[in-house]
């Protein structure tokens, strides 16, 4: 698996990443480990990486919505 990490302007999210082959979305929080996500669409990771709120995009749209690896 080769994960495509970007430093996002975020207070709470450092960095997304994110691995087309197996559909995994990486979140890395400030301060915090890395979290993966299973089953997340490409359109998914770049509508999060495009959008205003990093943090109001993962509490709307991935948090309690992919199961985590």
């Amino acid at each position: 698996m080769v994960m495509r990490r970007e430093k996002v302007n975020s207070s709470a999210i450092d960095t997304i990443g994110y691995d087309e082959d197996s559909s995994t979305l990486e979140v890395q929080f400030r301060g915090g480990k890395p979290y993966n996500f299973a089953d997340v669409s490409p359109e998914v990771h770049l509508r999060f990486i495009e959008s205003n709120s990093k943090g109001r995009f993962f509490n709307d749209k991935i948090r309690d919505r992919y199961r985590l690896k």
